[in-house]
């Protein structure tokens, strides 16, 4: 893999960037680069990088990298990447509704590695797409220093930036999930928060005042060019009709939609594979959620049903270890609107036997272990008390303070003599009926 590193003579930040990874690959980087197939080279322009179009033709690389500084009308040190591109206009560069060919698994390996090593002070970020080059065909990203001459000449920020840059190019790339961006702020504040915490890598990212002029052939165009496998809209920075006009467009070029919950929590489950979990279980419950437990990997989904009168007797008995023993497992559990455990968990085909038996086995020690029980046959009978208000009046317990220790468990006296807890309780049971009942004790 072939990395071109592009400066502009012009600018201090990108001389500053480039300075300082010449010193490093010196220093042993080229040859820990090399033996990961890695070979970076350097080109210095003479003017601005938003000019640079067709620079690509010039360049035997795989990526281009733009060392650049980055300006700002609120000046804050920060480190930024995003994609080259354009919408409505072209005021710093290329052309209008143009956009190169991103790199996202590559801008979110040096966006993790920015957050790592910024040095303090500064803040990390991803930015919306914006400015030129646009006429490039080779994948290409900006790294940029900000926001005044005195973050474009700090040493310590283009030493770190430098590092973060060769890091990122060690990191193994192919987990990341390339997502389009739609919507937040320029400097896609949501956007970063869910990149640095999961595999969600953005590629190009339209910031939310671009959306309303937005055509589908925009949008296949950025899904193109970002090589995005699905995409994230972020809501709470637009209105309704704009996020309603997405969801549409995406609909018609089959891309599916993730939410910041969604990708944060596919962990190592690949990505096609979640999207036939969520297909399956939207068709079993319609308005589902899907939570990703122990789950990793690819393989065919498939519903696994537990007696939902088990499952709710478990939940009753100890709802925070059955809900702890679930996440233990290899499935992915179900909630309803409401919140509450659903009786159908999705695993992997082959694990579906094994994983029915340790849900079952699982409800049913939990109410074993938290109730009083027996077992007759295949039937788990489970005995309860309650306090009974008329037992303690026909022994003359007045109403009040002795009905509330009753009711918790704990003997009174009155008028010299102990009354006990089971002296005024009513007991009922209830019957949950399991084949093979005896194996799963």
């Amino acid at each position: 893999m072939r990395y071109a590193f592009v400066n502009s003579a012009y600018d201090p930040a990108g001389r500053n960037i480039r300075g300082h990874m010449e010193s490093l690959l010196e220093q042993g980087w080229r040859k820990r680069l090399r033996e990961k197939g890695v070979e970076c080279a350097f080109v210095e322009v003479a003017g601005r990088l938003i000019h640079a179009d067709r620079i690509d033709s010039e360049l035997k690389a795989d990526a281009i990298v733009f060392l650049s500084r980055h300006t700002s009308h609120h000046p804050a040190p920060m480190l930024t990447v995003h994609a080259p591109g354009n919408f409505g206009s072209a005021e710093l560069g290329g052309s209008i509704y143009q956009f190169p060919p991103a790199c996202p698994a590559l801008m979110r390996a040096v966006l993790v590695q920015l957050h790592l090593n910024a040095p303090s002070g500064y803040h990390t970020t991803y930015e919306a797409t914006h400015h030129g080059p646009t006429e490039i065909d080779t994948p290409c990203l900006f790294l940029e220093i900000g926001s005044t001459e005195k973050e474009w000449c700090d040493p310590v920020a283009g030493f770190s930036t430098a590092r973060s840059m060769l890091l990122a190019l060690c990191t193994p790339l192919s987990d990341a999930i390339p997502l389009l961006g739609l919507g937040g702020d320029h400097y896609a504040t949501r956007a970063t928060r869910i990149a640095l915490a999961s595999r969600g890598a953005f590629g190009h990212i339209v910031p939310a005042r671009e959306v309303q002029g937005l055509e589908k052939s925009h949008l296949a165009r950025l899904m193109e060019r970002t090589g995005a496998r699905a995409a994230y809209i972020d809501r709470q920075s637009l209105e309704r009709k704009e996020v309603e006009k997405l969801d549409s467009l995406l609909c018609l070029l089959q891309l599916p939609l993730l939410g910041e919950k969604e990708i944060e929590g596919l962990g190592e489950l690949d990505l096609d594979t979640y999207l036939a979990i969520r297909e399956l279980a939207r068709g079993i419950y319609p308005d589902s959620h899907v939570h990703i437990d122990r789950l990793a990997g690819s393989g065919a989904p498939v519903e696994c049903v537990v007696p939902e009168d088990l499952l709710a007797e478990a939940l009753r008995a100890d709802r925070a270890g059955i809900l702890g023993g679930v996440k233990a497992l290899p499935v992915c559990h179900l909630t309803g609107e409401n919140g509450n455990l659903l009786p159908c968990f999705i695993t992997f085909e082959k694990w579906r036997s094994q994983v029915i038996n340790d849900l079952i086995r699982l409800c049913i020690q939990t109410i074993i272990g938290c109730k009083k029980t027996s077992i007759d046959g295949d039937c788990l009978i489970i005995l309860e008390s309650r306090f009974d208000p008329e037992k303690a009046r026909m022994l003359g317990i007045p109403a009040g303070s002795l009905y509330k220790k009753l009711s918790r468990g704990e003997a009174v006296e009155l008028e010299g003599k102990r009354i006990a807890p089971e002296m005024v309780q009513t007991w009922s049971q209830r019957v949950l009926h399991i084949p093979e009942l005896e194996r799963y004790r």
